[in-house]
């Protein structure tokens, strides 16, 4: 027999940005403890609003099954009398497992003879299991962070208020650090009913939905999605934010309610992206643009969390408060707007970057040499606008728009520069040098972007490592791996060939930071890791096709890119497998050690041998030129024509011959033909199966 359970915690407000995460780590718990318990079931449905975190098991059995254990004791020596008789080891073994010790046996283990008891365990009921499952998941729950609220031992992401469990038609008791459980949950905490009964799981939503909350939280997304895009088509107009942050706004409310505002057009001259953080920062409403030409409109839309009751004077409150709110804004924009960007710029003096690297001018000054050297190897001819890209990037900084809104980092600045009348590839590089912010981001568009981008992230890189102050784990304080991936992403993407062991250590110079770190050693080792994680997360390289190109990594990740995509293209090609099989031979029989010698043509006794090295000889120079140009798809076309002779060679030869000589000039050989496949990589790591 089965019933279904329905668990739910009543807690105050949890943060939008959490809840969905906390939810899922309780919902797959749940599903892990269940299973490790022996208590079958179907599906699972996960419920979530601001005040509260639910999950429906749908048909729970009502037992464990029973089971029988085999137990392992004492080895037969030790259990085990002179007369052979039951020692107490062995006695008390048995006692352990509630058998007696003519209920054990001997079995042959690989680690001697031991005594052995099967034990009957009778399943236990879902009734006993549960409660006991879900205080422990509470717990030991992964959350972003807890608090204590009682004098009980119990930590959670906010305060527990109420516990819900019922299974079928009754409700389970038990107590969660003091709150107890029961057949009782709560409606909206202004217009629902304070005491709900539930009398089934299947009546959860219905009941909860008379209350003015709607538990789902695709359902409550999609109900808000719908009369959302019904205002903003009676309005003509369109979001100018993206749906994460209606979904974000979603997870704040348990029965939103829709109404639109507006804001003297004045407003409209401040920079769009102010304008929209004003709008969406605290308030938390969606600002609105023309469809047709994506300008701002002095419109909004937001939301009341409840019924639609009063929702002009709501819309009076929102309209009151935002106006006040951009009033601020303007405020700001207007006052840092009394002098240019590049007069902020001796303030950065006062401001600290890191306490053992210096204040943000000091980032500014090294950032600026290594911006230099990575236009001057990439010899461009926009270094002059680099350099001032570089110079005035960190200006907004100290402004009080920045100051205000964090976020706007990089974009003000933007926008006084403009208004300064800076070139436009100066304006676009401060844009975009913090890009990419994340794993969707873009990566920059102009190569003052760019470079500043590659000198900024790469300075924080080399600074931190310096310190000691790696990612290890999932601790990583300065978002390095996300910087990394940066650096590496804006390379390949703006098809850059840097030389990073260099810029590293040519980084590492511009501190005057005296350290025993070997730091550049373990940041050219880290880049390389995550050289190849990105060739394969961001850019869909199948994980055997990077660790064959990372293998002849030297620094260049927009080579090894090019590599990948070459190999990449062949590897379903049946001529590659093929391919691939006779240079694992090759890889096989040659130590990592061995590097290419000379090979003396005057001790090759046998045809295949020779034709081999004739054969490769030809194509040594061919493919380092093929090489040099990135034509890698050729390279892979002109090894594919050495899989014959190749065969032949280890059908026909035997490479470790007893004489010295011969034996020495054989591995010679395969060591030169070795290197030419490392042209593209180590075929060897390609899987064929």
């Amino acid at each position: 027999m089965s019933k279904d359970l329905l668990f739910e915690l009543g807690t105050e407000e949890i943060p939008p940005a959490y809840l969905p995460r906390v939810g899922q780590n309780f919902l797959d718990d749940l599903e892990g403890g269940l299973d490790k318990r022996r208590l079958d079931h179907s599906d699972m449905e996960l419920f979530y609003t601001p005040r509260r975190i639910a999950v429906r098991v749908n048909d729970l059995v009502e037992s464990q099954p029973d089971v029988v254990e085999k137990h392992r004791g004492p080895s037969q020596e030790i259990g085990t009398d002179d007369d052979g008789e039951f020692a107490i080891p062995a006695q008390k073994f048995a006692e352990g497992h509630g058998a007696s010790v003519e209920d054990l046996v001997i079995e042959d283990t690989e680690e001697g003879s031991y005594f052995f008891v099967e034990e009957q365990k009778e399943g236990r009921g879902a009734t006993e299991v549960v409660p006991e499952l879900i205080n422990d998941i509470i717990h030991n729950l992964a959350q972003p962070e807890t608090m204590r609220w009682d004098d009980s031992d119990l930590e959670f992401i906010r305060p527990i208020r109420w516990a819900l469990c019922i299974y079928g038609n009754e409700p389970l008791r038990f107590t969660i650090g003091n709150i107890e459980a029961s057949g009782v949950t709560r409606g909206h905490r202004f217009h629902g009913n304070e005491s709900i009964e539930i009398v089934s799981p299947d009546s959860y939503e219905d009941e909860l939905k008379k209350n003015f909350v709607i538990p789902d939280p695709e359902e409550r997304f999609g109900y808000m999605k719908e009369r959302v895009d019904e205002r903003m088509s009676e309005l003509s107009a369109e979001m100018a934010v993206d749906e994460g942050f209606l979904r974000s706004l979603s997870n704040s409310l348990e029965y939103p309610s829709i109404l639109d505002g507006s804001f003297p057009e004045g407003y409209l001259n401040l920079p769009a992206e102010l304008l929209f953080k004003t709008l969406t920062g605290e308030a938390r409403l969606i600002p609105l643009v023309d469809p047709e030409t994506g300008t701002a409109l002095s419109l909004f839309i937001g939301f009341r969390d409840g019924v639609e009751d009063d929702m002009e004077d709501i819309k009076r409150g929102y309209e009151s408060v935002i106006n006040a709110r951009l009033r601020d804004s303007k405020f700001f924009f207007e006052h840092d707007r009394e002098k240019s960007l590049e007069s902020f710029l001796p303030e950065l003096r006062k401001v600290t970057f890191q306490e053992n690297l210096g204040s943000i001018w000091d980032k500014v000054e090294r950032v600026r040499a290594l911006a230099e050297e990575i236009g001057s190897s990439l010899s461009l001819d926009d270094l002059e606008m680099i350099n001032r890209t570089v110079t005035l990037c960190k200006g907004d900084l100290v402004t009080e728009v920045v100051d205000e809104f964090p976020s706007l980092e990089g974009v003000i600045g933007s926008y006084y520069a403009k208004l300064d009348g800076e070139r436009e590839l100066v304006v676009q590089g401060i844009r975009e040098h913090y890009r990419p912010r994340s794993t969707g981001d873009d990566t920059p568009d102009t190569v003052s972007g760019a470079v500043a981008s590659i000198a900024d992230k790469l300075d924080t890189l080399t600074g931190s490592f310096l310190i000691g102050e790696e990612p290890t784990g999932t601790r990583d304080p300065y978002g390095l791996r996300r910087k990394a991936d940066g650096v590496l992403r804006t390379i390949i993407d703006n098809r850059l060939v840097l030389d990073l062991p260099g810029l590293v250590e040519f980084s590492g110079d511009q501190f005057s930071l005296e350290t025993d770190v070997p730091f550049g050693e373990r940041l050219r080792g880290y880049l390389e890791e995550r050289t190849s994680s990105v060739l394969e997360r961001v850019y869909g390289f199948d994980y055997d096709v990077v660790d064959a190109v990372m293998a002849n990594y030297e620094g260049d990740a927009y080579e090894s890119y090019r590599r990948a995509g070459s190999l990449q293209g062949f590897k379903d090609k049946p001529e590659l497998k093929r391919l691939v099989d006779s240079f694992t031979r090759v890889m096989n029989i040659l130590d990592e050690e061995r590097s290419e010698d000379e090979v003396n043509s005057e001790l090759m006794e046998l045809e295949e041998e020779l034709t081999l090295w004739k054969e490769a000889s030809k194509k040594a120079d061919k493919l380092e030129d093929l090489a040099k140009e990135h034509r890698y798809e050729e390279v892979i076309e002109h090894l594919l024509e050495l899989k014959g002779p190749i065969d032949d060679y280890f059908d026909n030869v035997m490479v470790m011959a007893d004489d010295a000589k011969k034996r020495n000039n054989r591995l010679n050989l395969l060591a030169n033909l070795r290197n030419l496949f490392m042209n593209v990589g180590d075929l060897s790591r390609i899987i064929t199966d």
